[in-house]
This record gives structure tokens, sequence and C-alpha cells, in this order.
């Protein structure tokens, strides 16, 4: 009978774990949900992921994320803000390091608290670690939800001042890219030098 109690602490510790504690950028940082490579293998040739942003006094647009090539160190992308109507605002195409995407989820510790949570936003449902981060020096609240299963940019993402949501982010639809040549199959690259 003393392995119950030994066996239960173990499934509620599996049950909480949260992102890898080696995902650390710095000693006093949480650790991020992803690593740059984890980020770098989700993210092939072709990847698409479209946002509908919200924003206090704006009229909501679509900002839209594309990977075009990339290599072990950086990729090439392409952002597109277009308005409801589909009038393209504004486009850019800038070479991003892994590490980079990375950073964007590095936030001091005690300012994090790390959560899990299953998510459901227009592009589908995700279980989350979900990142609610204080920014105290302009007095709001951000949270991210990010997929456990999708390294990347968070599927949802809210900032909150004054108790008021004044800005949402939230993944309206997801297109995977290309697998990175080197996890490809030899019979899959084989197939593709053959043309079909």
């Amino acid at each position: 009978m003393r392995a119950l109690p030994s066996l239960l602490l173990l499934l509620s510790a599996a049950a909480a774990a949260g992102p890898d504690e080696a995902n650390r950028m710095r000693p006093d940082h949480a650790p991020t949900p992803y690593t740059a490579e984890q980020i770098r293998e989700a993210c092939g040739e072709g990847r698409t992921d479209a946002f509908r942003l919200e924003k206090a006094g704006e009229k909501p647009w679509t900002y839209t994320i594309k990977f075009l090539k990339g290599d072990r160190e950086a990729a090439e992308v392409e952002s597109l803000n277009t308005a409801d109507d589909g009038t393209v605002v504004s486009r850019s195409k800038d070479r991003q390091m892994w590490v980079d995407f990375q950073t964007h989820a590095s936030f001091p510790e005690l300012d994090t608290k790390i959560t899990e949570e299953a998510i459901e936003v227009p592009a589908g449902k995700f279980d989350c670690w979900l990142y609610t981060v204080q920014k105290r020096d302009a007095g709001a609240t951000v949270r991210m939800w990010f997929a456990k299963k999708l390294p990347g940019p968070p599927v949802k993402m809210t900032t909150e001042e004054k108790g008021k949501v004044v800005f949402t982010m939230t993944l309206k639809e997801h297109k995977d890219g290309a697998k990175p040549e080197e996890e490809k199959a030899p019979a899959e690259k084989d197939k593709e030098k053959a043309g079909g």
C-alpha cells in the first residue's frame, strides 16, 4: 500500500509537467516553451499562420506570417497585414534567427506564471502552456497560450490593462510547412528527386 502515495505523487508531477528546464535562456528567466531547434523543425518552408488581431480603438485586421526558406541558423519570413476587406496594409520580408524566436518567449521568472490549459481557437483545439506575464513597467498582464505540439508563435495572446483586455491575437488558420531536409526519410528524398 505504500507504493500508492508514491505513484500518486509521480502521476501528479507528470500531469503538472511544464516546459523543459533546459529551455531557460537566462538563469533568472522562466523556461521558454520551445527551443530554437524545435521552432526550426516546426517551421519548414511554406508554414503559414494567420492571426486575427484586435486592438482597443482600432479596426480588427489579419496578420499573416509565412516561412519562405530557412537554414540551421535563420529563416526568411514574409509578414503581411491585411484589412478585413482584403486590402494589403503592409508587407515585408526579412531574415530572422531561430534563437530570436525563442527569445520572444523568455520572461523574468518572478513575473511569469506557467500553467496548462486546453484552448479552442478558429484554427483548432490545442493543449497549451499558458504563460501569464506581469509587465510591471507598463502596468499590464500578458497571457500567451503556446500549443505544446505546435512550436512557434502562441495560438492566442491577450494584453490586459487595469482589468480590461486591450489587445487580442488569435490563430485563425495554420498550414504546415515542409519538413527540414535532414528529417526526411531516404525514401521521401528519392521520391522527390524522381519527381513524384
